[in-house]
């Protein structure tokens, strides 16, 4: 791997994880979504690119998507990915939301 597919490579990941911690997917935060629906004509053009980097090597990210606790409603698609909370996450984020309106 080259310095700069690297490079490439790390921003993917960067850019993952800023979507697992966006505040859609805080239930602390009054516009709690639970869901983060994003793609190519949602961001800006580094992270688009980047975000089309991410959709053309899924292979290479599908572990870490899981590993932030996300998943996709029906895949990694560069015009439209709808990322939920999976499994555990969703129902740690549910009991948190819960105790928000308590």
């Amino acid at each position: 791997m080259t310095k700069s597919e690297f490079v490439q490579v790390m921003k993917g990941v960067t850019l993952l994880i800023d979507f697992r911690n966006d505040f859609q997917f805080d239930p602390e935060s009054p516009d709690y979504l639970g869901f983060l629906n994003t793609g190519v004509p949602l961001l800006s053009d580094e992270d688009g690119e980047t975000f089309r980097f991410i959709v053309r090597n899924k292979d290479l990210y599908s572990e870490m998507i899981e590993k932030l606790g996300l998943s996709t409603e029906h895949g990694l698609d560069e015009e439209e990915t709808v990322f939920v909370l999976s499994g555990e996450m969703a129902i740690k984020n549910f009991r948190s939301r819960l105790k928000f309106f308590s």
